[in-house]
């Protein structure tokens, strides 16, 4: 009776030897998911910061107009009060 191995399926796994075409695509492999994945954290990075500038500056904007409408508000309601009492 012949001996079966279960490894001799898996002959076509690469060994993983310094200069060979495999392990030039490993290489190659790990370069590219490592540049992916600086790219996306980059990527993340950079919207959050936009996100955070974006509402700041919309924040302070409504700010100031509402400063603004209630500094006029009052020198409106002032002006009124003193023909009123004119």
């Amino acid at each position: 009776m012949a001996k079966c191995s279960c490894a001799s399926g898996f002959k076509w796994l690469p060994l993983v030897r310094f200069g060979s075409f495999r392990s030039t695509l490993v290489v190659v492999a790990v370069v590219v998911v490592v540049v992916v994945v600086v790219v996306v954290v980059v990527v993340v990075v950079v919207v959050v910061v936009v996100v955070v500038v974006v509402v700041t500056a919309v924040r302070e904007k409504s700010f100031t107009y509402q400063y603004h409408f209630d500094l006029s508000f009052s020198a409106y309601a002032q002006s009124k009060e003193c023909i009123h009492t004119n």
